[in-house]
């Protein structure tokens, strides 16, 4: 959520100095744009290395009402007045699937693609250069982003993504 004072949509981001067990002096660092002023969040954020980040940003909707769950990178040195410039990496609503894995898979809007239409995607994590690990937080029993048709409560899911 923005902080009062601040332009809307736009989050704070700080450096901290464990060794010091305190904040940097540069407070705020940079700072994040949303997509859209209200009604997005940041559900993950991890480091790609030491000036990339990636972060996950959604919406609070789930199964077919989910519109928007995507990654994005931000390089810390790229940034227009301390506003990071941000570029897509991954639509979690449209990951490319060619072979059809998922194809019997409820929750997916293309054919040829995978679906994560959770409220909570909340972890990611770098594997390696050409690898992304994404997860959901089930809130179990509560989240049915998957499973809407049945109104069962969802899984866990952990979803490798391969980057080009």
């Amino acid at each position: 959520k923005t902080a009062q004072g601040d332009p809307e949509g736009q989050l704070r981001l700080y450096r901290f100095d464990p060794r010091a067990g305190e904040f940097m002096e540069d407070a705020p660092f940079r700072r994040y744009q949303l997509s859209e002023e209200q009604g997005h969040y940041i559900g993950a954020i991890c480091a790609l290395n030491e000036q990339e980040l990636a972060i996950v940003e959604r919406d609070d909707f789930q199964g077919e009402e989910a519109a928007f769950k995507k990654v994005f990178v931000v390089k810390l040195d790229d940034h227009e007045n301390g506003v990071l410039r941000k570029r897509e990496l991954v639509d979690l609503l449209l990951i490319p699937d060619p072979v059809l894995l998922a194809r019997e898979v409820e929750g997916n809007r293309v054919t040829g693609s995978f679906a994560m239409p959770f409220v909570t995607i909340e972890g990611i994590a770098c594997l390696d250069e050409h690898t992304l690990l994404v997860c959901n937080d089930n809130n179990y029993p509560f989240s049915v982003g998957r499973n809407l048709r049945q109104q069962l409560p969802d899984d866990n899911e952990i979803v490798l993504i391969h980057l080009r």
